[in-house]
């Protein structure tokens, strides 16, 4: 089934550059056993005895190129036939025309000896298909070469030159001058197959029935990297993917759905771990709309931007290769659970658990994936889009409600919030010694509690690992030109150490909106700041575990928070640098 969709999809130079690619492996060091056909006819056309002036007319048409000259030097028997008979000469010429077409049939034969029969010299009558199979009837014969990209090969004729199948099988009952190649499949040769060159399996097994011969070698080429993945994996690409749908039934295809039902038991924990994260994300979609899909165009527009930065600095390559891909994977993970989550409440009303309007959310998906062409898209953008959703909810600014002011209650101190009555508790005595007709004096005299900036919400892993890595992509920007290699960390924790000092927050946090204080609500100071500093490094050695204990912490602090007695939290006003 051909489609633009999927001709664009997977293009014309991806195909050829598999083909070209495959088919130099199956080649080996060229053997010339077709060399002596030339010599072989050479004796009988230059005899040393003297010819009669016809058959010298008729001798360089037949003769090489290499010996034009001695064949024309007889020119004067020819001028003396045409002073004397020149009707003779009409005669002799028909002959040596008709003559051309003989000789180029004699040559025909020699030509096909020359044909290397391990490789294909390219031309001829080759039949290449893209995403589709190429079949060879049997009372068919190849000029050339027979190639299937993204589809199988099915020799049942003759082939002149190579069978290539590229993702997909290829499968010989006829004869094949050439190599037989398959990458990404099988190679099927049944009783009547017959293989002048050699066998060459990239990825996939050969299957060889009895009677089939091969005038080369077996040689699978497996354990260069690329590793088998079985017949499951092909039967998903011919009734799936190349279909243009992600899901698809057929044989050997359960362990496809054993890894869906493993993803969407996935989604649902993580609905069940972080259900007030999931509700976030996809609400993020119905809110704001416009912000979402704007998120997920910048996100596809600026990940490789952003990976190109990150290996130009040299130190942020781990970040590129591991950090980033790993965040982006867990960031479309966690949006499509928020989807699927937002689409099991609306069809709940609301009345079910996160976890299992994850569950009922994501069957329609799931149907949908299998409609060809549809589903494929359908996947990408609901990928791109949860993505997006989480993107808006990490950086989004939202309009934080004002904090609760603490009026003086009119009855007792157990109607108050909780988190007021400690204030309370020290300002009740006050209010009740004050007599009714003074309350306007005292007003003026008792100040309300603040609140503690420790009260504040925290903030999450993913706010805090964007801050950091913005103020990493600032520092490697400034200290790289001069030199400075794996140094990078170490001034990187003096940055922070700094502008947590002066700021209470670094660059990052205040585009992010976040900030660094101690949980007995007093202000930073040098230890304070120089200890958390330090306390990264042990966050850090650990394969980043400490970074990442903010996910697993009730209290959502980092190890290094934990050592200092800090903790980050979001901002009630925008900080300045200024």
């Amino acid at each position: 089934m051909k489609t633009p969709f999927r001709q664009l999809f997977f293009g014309a130079s991806f195909a050829v550059f598999f083909t070209l690619t495959l088919v130099a492996l199956a080649q080996e060091p060229s053997v010339a056993p077709a060399a002596p056909v030339t010599p072989a006819a050479a004796p009988t056309v230059a005899p040393e005895k003297a010819v009669p002036p016809a058959a010298t007319a008729a001798t360089p048409a037949a003769t090489t190129p290499a010996e034009p000259v001695p064949q024309v030097e007889p020119a004067k028997p020819v001028l003396r036939r045409l002073d004397t008979a020149p009707a003779a000469v009409e005669v002799e010429k028909t002959p040596v025309e008709k003559q051309d077409p003989v000789a180029s049939d004699d040559v025909k034969p020699a030509k096909r000896p020359k044909r290397s029969p391990a490789s294909h010299s390219g031309g001829g009558d080759d039949r290449v298909s893209v995403m589709g199979d190429t079949h060879v009837l049997s009372d068919e014969k190849i000029d050339g070469a027979a190639v299937g990209v993204m589809g199988d090969v099915l020799v049942d004729g003759e082939v002149l030159g190579d069978a290539v199948a590229v993702l997909g099988d290829n499968t010989i009952n006829g004869t094949v001058n050439g190599s037989a190649v398959a990458v990404l499949g099988d190679i099927n040769l049944g009783p009547k197959a017959k293989v002048g060159g050699d066998v060459v399996s990239v990825g996939g097994q050969v299957h060889r029935e009895a009677g089939a011969q091969i005038g080369g070698h077996i040689v699978n080429k497996s354990a260069v990297g690329v590793p088998h993945f079985g017949p499951g994996m092909h039967t998903w690409w011919t009734n799936g993917l190349r279909l243009g749908r992600p899901l698809a039934i057929g044989p050997g295809l359960h362990w496809q759905w054993i890894f869906t039902v493993f993803m969407l038991v996935f989604y649902a924990l993580l609905a069940l771990v972080f259900p007030d994260g999931i509700r976030k994300c996809g609400e993020a979609l119905v809110r704001r709309p416009v912000a979402t899909i704007g998120a997920s165009i910048l996100s596809m527009l600026g990940l490789p931007v952003l990976f190109v930065l990150l290996l130009i600095t040299i130190v942020g390559i781990p970040v590129a290769l591991l950090f980033l891909p790993v965040g982006v994977v867990l960031g479309v993970m966690f949006g499509k659970a928020s989807i699927y989550g937002l689409v099991g409440r609306a069809v709940s009303n609301d009345r079910l658990h996160p976890a299992l309007a994850v569950l009922v959310g994501a069957v329609p998906f799931v149907l949908l994936f299998l409609v060809p062409v549809a589903g494929l898209m359908l996947w990408m953008l609901i990928s791109l889009l949860g993505l997006g959703c989480v993107l808006t909810t990490l950086f989004a600014s939202e309009k934080k409600p004002a904090p609760p002011t603490a009026p003086v209650p009119p009855m007792g101190v157990g109607a108050v919030p909780s988190w007021v009555q400690p204030a309370m508790a020290e300002v009740a005595p006050l209010a009740a010694a004050v007599p009714a007709t003074g309350v306007s004096e005292a007003a003026s005299t008792v100040k309300l509690p603040v609140l503690a900036s420790a009260s504040l919400p925290r903030a999450g892993f993913w706010i805090r690992l964007g801050a950091l890595m913005i103020d990493l992509i600032l520092v490697s920007a400034i200290f790289l030109p001069m030199g400075v290699g794996p140094g990078i960390f170490p001034l990187l924790a003096c940055y922070g150490a700094v502008m947590w000092k002066l700021k209470g927050t670094t660059i990052g946090g205040i585009v992010c909106g976040l900030q660094v204080v101690r949980l007995d609500d007093r202000p930073l100071d040098w230890p304070t700041v120089v200890v958390r500093a330090l306390g990264s490094f042990l966050s850090l050695i650990v394969a980043g575990l400490g970074f990442l204990w903010v996910v697993f912490d009730a209290e959502k602090q980092s190890w290094h928070d934990k050592i200092a007695g800090t903790t980050v939290v979001h901002a009630t006003k925008r900080h300045s640098l200024v």
